[in-house]
């Protein structure tokens, strides 16, 4: 069965603003340093490497859903996060890295092979791409700048 083009076309522009986001959220790390990923603090608790072990556990579930074509909801979301960060606890920051640049190169090929009718506003698969992709790093990349210019602004008082 062939997706209509209105279908298609609301697939790319979603895809699209996925990769808008992806790209904000990897400039707002950039000028961290290792030393400064393992800091806590950025998400209650979490350090910067927290937040992208969160984040890659919530593209895998996004990953598994496209494959089974639904959302399943996830009982006790805060002991869902905290597992899945102690899972990555003894990982570096580098290897947290690496595995969220190939969780994600996997989420876009997946992206890529959902049919369009995914990408239909109102859909429940939809909800959780956008939750678990898009809105995600939106919110992580607000919280990681917040907490670099929290501490750029601290060091200027501790100099001053």
């Amino acid at each position: 069965m062939l997706d209509n083009p209105e279908a298609t076309e609301t697939k790319h522009a979603v895809i699209a603003a996925i990769d808008d986001a992806w790209r904000d959220l990897r400039r707002c790390l950039s000028p961290l340093t290792g030393p400064e990923m393992i800091i806590p603090g950025v998400c209650g608790e979490w350090s910067v490497k927290d937040v992208l072990a969160h984040i890659t556990t919530w593209e895998s579930e996004l990953i598994m859903a496209l494959g089974r074509g639904s959302a399943v909801p996830t009982p006790n979301l805060d002991e869902f996060n905290e597992k899945a960060v102690r899972s990555r606890a003894s990982l570096t920051s580098r290897e947290v890295m690496e595995q969220l640049e190939d969780t994600h190169r996997s989420l876009r090929d997946a992206l890529n092979d959902a049919p369009a009718a995914y990408f239909a506003y109102g859909e429940s698969i939809r909800t959780k791409i956008d939750s678990d992709s898009l809105l995600h790093y939106e919110e992580h990349a607000a919280q990681i700048r917040a907490w670099v210019l929290g501490r750029r602004r601290a060091k200027r008082v501790g100099q001053g």
